[in-house]
Protein backbone atom coordinates (compact mmCIF):
# COMPACT_ATOMS: atom_id res chain seq x y z
CA UNK A 1 0.00 0.00 0.00
CA UNK A 2 1.43 3.68 0.00
CA UNK A 3 1.34 4.21 3.21
CA UNK A 4 3.57 1.03 4.10
CA UNK A 5 5.71 2.36 0.68
CA UNK A 6 6.15 5.55 2.78
CA UNK A 7 6.97 3.74 5.73
CA UNK A 8 9.57 1.56 4.07
CA UNK A 9 10.98 4.81 2.06
CA UNK A 10 10.92 6.94 5.16
CA UNK A 11 13.07 4.17 7.01
CA UNK A 12 15.45 4.05 4.03
CA UNK A 13 16.58 8.02 4.49
CA UNK A 14 17.15 6.90 8.19
CA UNK A 15 19.74 3.77 7.12
CA UNK A 16 20.67 6.19 4.39
CA UNK A 17 21.57 8.74 7.22
CA UNK A 18 23.15 6.73 9.96
CA UNK A 19 25.61 4.99 7.14
CA UNK A 20 27.02 8.51 5.97
CA UNK A 21 27.22 9.59 9.71
CA UNK A 22 28.40 6.91 11.82
CA UNK A 23 32.23 7.28 10.75
CA UNK A 24 31.95 10.68 10.41
CA UNK A 25 33.42 12.95 13.16
CA UNK A 26 30.04 13.63 15.27
CA UNK A 27 29.47 12.53 18.61
CA UNK A 28 26.96 9.22 19.08
CA UNK A 29 24.85 11.65 20.59
CA UNK A 30 24.62 13.89 17.40
CA UNK A 31 24.19 10.79 15.35
CA UNK A 32 21.14 10.09 16.94
CA UNK A 33 19.98 13.65 16.74
CA UNK A 34 20.40 14.37 12.87
CA UNK A 35 19.38 10.74 11.74
CA UNK A 36 15.39 11.03 13.80
CA UNK A 37 12.80 11.30 11.17
CA UNK A 38 10.82 14.91 10.64
CA UNK A 39 7.93 15.91 9.72
CA UNK A 40 9.26 18.14 6.77
CA UNK A 41 11.46 14.57 5.68
CA UNK A 42 7.83 12.46 5.79
CA UNK A 43 6.53 14.99 3.66
CA UNK A 44 9.48 15.07 1.58
CA UNK A 45 9.06 11.17 0.90
CA UNK A 46 5.75 11.67 0.48
CA UNK A 47 5.92 13.97 -2.19
CA UNK A 48 8.24 11.61 -4.21
CA UNK A 49 5.65 8.86 -3.59
CA UNK A 50 3.19 11.07 -5.11
CA UNK A 51 5.24 11.50 -8.32
CA UNK A 52 5.73 8.19 -9.00
CA UNK A 53 1.79 7.52 -8.68
CA UNK A 54 1.13 6.78 -5.17
CA UNK A 55 -0.86 9.11 -2.82
CA UNK A 56 -0.13 7.94 1.32
CA UNK A 57 -2.74 9.09 3.34
CA UNK A 58 -0.50 8.67 7.00
CA UNK A 59 -0.09 11.95 8.85
CA UNK A 60 3.69 13.37 8.45
CA UNK A 61 4.01 14.66 11.79
CA UNK A 62 2.66 11.59 13.63
CA UNK A 63 4.61 9.36 11.39
CA UNK A 64 7.70 11.17 12.14
CA UNK A 65 6.86 11.06 16.07
CA UNK A 66 6.01 7.11 15.72
CA UNK A 67 9.35 6.43 13.72
CA UNK A 68 12.27 8.20 16.61
CA UNK A 69 14.61 5.69 17.27
CA UNK A 70 16.15 5.60 20.70
CA UNK A 71 19.93 5.31 20.88
CA UNK A 72 19.89 1.53 21.65
CA UNK A 73 17.79 1.30 18.41
CA UNK A 74 20.35 2.75 16.52
CA UNK A 75 22.64 1.10 18.10
CA UNK A 76 21.23 -2.07 16.83
CA UNK A 77 20.33 -0.98 13.58
CA UNK A 78 24.10 0.45 12.99
CA UNK A 79 25.21 -3.38 14.18
CA UNK A 80 22.51 -4.99 11.81
CA UNK A 81 23.79 -2.95 9.06
CA UNK A 82 27.26 -4.04 9.52
CA UNK A 83 28.59 -0.34 10.51
CA UNK A 84 30.44 -2.03 13.08
CA UNK A 85 32.05 -0.78 16.19
CA UNK A 86 31.81 3.48 16.53
CA UNK A 87 34.91 5.09 17.71
CA UNK A 88 34.11 8.35 19.01
CA UNK A 89 35.99 11.18 18.09
CA UNK A 90 39.15 12.40 20.38
CA UNK A 91 39.67 15.78 19.74
CA UNK A 92 37.13 18.35 20.10
CA UNK A 93 36.12 20.70 17.87
CA UNK A 94 34.14 23.73 18.54
CA UNK A 95 31.14 25.38 17.01
CA UNK A 96 31.13 28.65 15.42
CA UNK A 97 29.29 30.50 17.84
CA UNK A 98 32.05 29.18 20.45
CA UNK A 99 34.70 30.73 18.78
CA UNK A 100 33.06 33.89 18.24
CA UNK A 101 32.44 34.06 22.28
CA UNK A 102 35.86 33.49 23.31
CA UNK A 103 37.60 35.79 20.11
CA UNK A 104 35.01 38.51 21.73
CA UNK A 105 35.94 37.78 25.32
CA UNK A 106 39.51 37.91 23.98
CA UNK A 107 39.49 41.26 22.38
CA UNK A 108 37.20 42.77 25.93
CA UNK A 109 40.78 42.58 27.30
CA UNK A 110 42.67 44.86 25.00
CA UNK A 111 43.72 48.19 25.92
CA UNK A 112 42.28 50.83 23.74
CA UNK A 113 46.24 51.71 22.47
CA UNK A 114 46.11 47.66 21.46
CA UNK A 115 42.61 48.37 19.79
CA UNK A 116 43.46 51.24 18.02
CA UNK A 117 46.62 49.53 16.71
CA UNK A 118 45.30 46.62 15.51
CA UNK A 119 42.88 48.69 13.54
CA UNK A 120 44.73 51.59 12.02
CA UNK A 121 48.28 50.29 12.77
CA UNK A 122 50.86 50.99 15.43
CA UNK A 123 51.71 54.90 14.83
CA UNK A 124 55.39 54.84 16.81
CA UNK A 125 56.21 51.35 16.29
CA UNK A 126 54.80 49.90 19.49
CA UNK A 127 52.17 49.31 21.39
CA UNK A 128 51.72 49.88 25.80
Amino acid sequence: TPDELLRSKVGANIKRSLRRLWLGDMEFDEVCDAIQPTAEGVRRAAAALLSEGHRATLDADALADEMQLTPEQIAELAASMGLGERVEPECYLPTAAEIRLATAQFRAGWSQAERDARVTGPASGTMD
